[in-house]
């Protein structure tokens, strides 16, 4: 690694990318917490429910579906 500029991110593209970061870190909603293995936190139902609802592909992979 040592003398390799190409494994590395110069500043100023670092100092870009935390210009978009920060402004979602700072503006976007507080993430929901959920169950670990789970499908995720109820609110999720009511965001996907006009497109309807989820499925589980490897359940419609085993069944034939």
């Amino acid at each position: 690694m040592a003398g390799d500029g190409a494994l590395f991110t110069r500043e100023d593209a670092v100092e870009a990318a935390w210009v978009v970061v920060d402004r979602v870190l700072k503006t976007h909603h507080r993430v929901h917490s959920y169950k670990r293995l789970s499908w995720g936190p109820k609110a999720a139902d009511t965001m996907i429910a006009a497109d309807g609802g989820w499925h589980n592909p490897s359940s419609a992979a085993s069944t034939g579906q």
